[in-house]
């Protein structure tokens, strides 16, 4: 309840507020999650600041916010001002007094396992495109057979190898 006034005055008078330096560095990270709150439907102005100054270099983002209510356009907003980052499905969790917890974490549970986390192919330094997958090699002789699945991994189905008999 203290916060809302705050939140009131700082949107109606868009208030830029300061950022504390340095920034964090997110270039270490292979994924990045940004947590924010919305304060009526609107991202806070600290929160579009720090996306707006972050360079996130093709990063995937998965961003989760956390409104009382509806969270408005704050998730477009967040796509706008992310520079450079590649934005996951978000997560905006609504809080009412009469909703179980535990419902919430299900919830996040569930998205956390449909985000799509696997990382992009590596691009070609000399086009920038990332190569295509091209089939395994043949097994050396030509008989077509499948490589030795590396030790503890499952090993590739392939149609059984003729007897020596020929049966």
């Amino acid at each position: 309840d203290q916060l809302i006034p705050f939140a009131k005055k700082e949107r109606d008078e868009l208030r830029k507020p300061a950022l504390k330096l340095p920034l964090p560095d997110v270039s270490e990270y292979d994924t990045v999650f940004f947590g924010s709150p919305v304060w009526f439907h609107e991202l806070p102005a600290a929160t579009a600041q720090l996306l707006d100054s972050l360079d996130f270099l093709g990063k995937p983002v998965a961003p989760f916010l956390t409104a009382g209510g509806g969270p408005g356009d704050s998730m477009e907003t967040l796509r706008t001002v992310a520079r450079n980052a590649r934005i996951l499905e978000g997560k905006v969790v609504t809080r009412y007094a009469s909703r179980p917890a535990e419902d919430i974490d299900r919830e996040v549970d569930f998205w956390l396992k449909e985000l799509s986390l696997a990382p992009a192919p590596p691009a070609d330094a000399r086009t920038g495109v990332p190569p295509a997958e091209a089939p395994p090699d043949p097994a050396p002789g030509g008989s077509g057979a499948s490589p030795a699945a590396p030790s503890g991994a499952p090993a590739a189905s392939a149609p059984p190898s003729p007897a020596p008999d020929g049966s």
